[in-house]
């Protein structure tokens, strides 16, 4: 079971995810995506994002699509 404040991170994670893997390493930041998704705690919130997904958000976007 998952309460709606973790439902509601999860899905903004996953957004996230989707969106660094979509995005071209030269043409986006981490911190853009970031701020389109209305996340303003970068820092906590790259912390939660490599506990979840287990790499960096930066190392995200450079895998690239």
């Amino acid at each position: 079971d998952v309460g709606p404040a973790r439902y509601l991170k999860l899905r903004q994670l996953n957004q996230v995810h989707r969106d660094l893997k979509a995005a071209s390493p030269n043409e986006e930041s981490v911190s853009n995506i970031l701020l389109q998704n209305g996340i303003w705690e970068h820092g906590r919130f790259a912390s939660t994002y490599t506990r979840f997904f287990g790499e960096t958000p930066s190392t995200t976007l450079r895998s690239g699509p």
